[in-house]
């Protein structure tokens, strides 16, 4: 007796764009993740290189704290990790692609103003701090169409005082390239 084998439609099919997946839902909608093919126009890529791709949220644990509205429709997300020679500067990139534009406004105007709120809190307060642990803060947050930008550091951030803030040590040490990386994924738009 001969068994029917019935494909089943996949919901995602995987294409190799520029060394990295472009998805595409049943709907057919490709995802393109924009941030890798971004970055090779970048003047900053001679200092940072992108070492590696993930879907695994390095912002997770504290946005479904924080800021769990964030994630509302939401489709795909990629962390891309960068790192300069001198492993000075480990950064994480995270795209977020939204269902539509306005989604993608309403999760970025949430991630803008925590991350304006964390990145400029001074230490004397950071008791204040949405999430305290040592996991990944949100520094700086971009948005492109229906893709939002998160983006932080791992860094041992020192203090001349205890008024300073994250946003003033990024300033003060010219050997962090947070602060540049953003500025030109920003003035791209």
């Amino acid at each position: 007796m001969k068994s029917k084998i019935s494909l089943i439609s996949l919901t995602v099919t995987i294409i190799a764009v520029f060394g990295y997946p472009m998805l595409k839902h049943a709907d057919g909608y490709p995802i393109d993740f924009f941030f890798s093919r971004e970055f090779q126009t970048f003047k900053i890529k001679s200092k940072l290189k992108i070492m590696r791709v993930t879907a695994d949220d390095a912002f997770n644990d504290n946005l479904y704290v924080c800021k769990d509205a964030f994630y509302k429709d939401m489709k795909e997300m990629k962390d891309y990790y960068l790192e300069d020679s001198k492993k000075i500067n480990k950064i994480t990139v995270a795209e977020y692609v939204f269902k539509d534009t306005v989604a993608a406004a309403k999760a970025y105007n949430l991630a803008y103003d925590y991350a304006e709120h964390t990145r400029r809190l001074a230490r004397i307060d950071f008791r204040f701090r949405c999430y305290p642990a040592l996991e990944p803060q949100v520094y700086y947050a971009s948005k492109e169409e229906s893709h939002v930008f998160l983006y932080t550091i791992y860094y041992e951030f020192s203090y001349s005082s205890m008024q300073e803030s994250v946003d003033d040590a990024i300033k003060r040490d010219k050997r962090i390239l947070l602060d540049d990386l953003y500025k030109e994924m920003v003035e791209l738009r």
